[in-house]
């Protein structure tokens, strides 16, 4: 006698023997089939929920207070998000205007989030070109757009679209010359 198990995860049907009983991990993807990794959200209210105390038996409770309030319909503290105060929200919403003006919108390497321009900085006397074959990819002045994270303020710098052309040139010249 089996008993099958559909994956979470990966929706492959796992098939196992009694005798070994279920494992506690997908042998396929190698995912938790526990239930401690997985956020269950009923998605239709008419359908009255299997279990004696659930997130929609509080839900009943505060119908009325929990008609949007963002993460809060999670029963999730609203505490660490940014959105705390008026003024963090023009300080979002004034973040949200110069993202969406931006050519480029990098993520920071540190949080993820989404960093804004703030300036170029030009290198001249500090910068000393790397030689391959004797000729440099890049020459100076190098102009570098810098951007820095508004979550965690990060700076990160990318070379801008002359600096990218001139390094994208001589590596075609580096090539065509070997």
């Amino acid at each position: 006698m089996t008993t099958n198990t559909v994956c979470p995860w990966c929706d492959t049907e796992i098939i196992w023997d009694e005798e070994l009983g279920p494992e506690d991990e997908c042998p396929y993807c190698n995912n938790s089939l526990r239930d401690y990794g997985t956020l269950q959200i009923d998605l239709d209210p008419a359908e009255k929920p299997h279990k004696a105390h659930t997130a929609e038996d509080k839900h009943d409770e505060h119908s009325h207070e929990d008609e949007e309030r963002g993460w809060s319909n999670f029963q999730w503290e609203d505490d660490g998000i940014l959105y705390d105060s008026p003024e963090a929200i023009k300080v979002q919403e004034g973040l949200d205007k110069l993202l969406h003006e931006q050519e480029e919108v990098p993520e920071c390497p540190q949080c993820r989030e989404y960093m804004v321009f703030v300036g170029k900085e030009q290198l001249k006397e500090r910068f000393t070109p790397h030689l391959i074959g004797g000729e440099a990819l890049l020459h100076a002045p190098v102009q570098l757009n810098v951007y820095t994270c508004m979550s965690c303020y990060q700076v990160s710098k990318f070379l801008d679209v002359q600096g990218r052309k001139q390094l994208n040139d001589s590596i075609q010249r580096l090539s065509k010359s070997e």
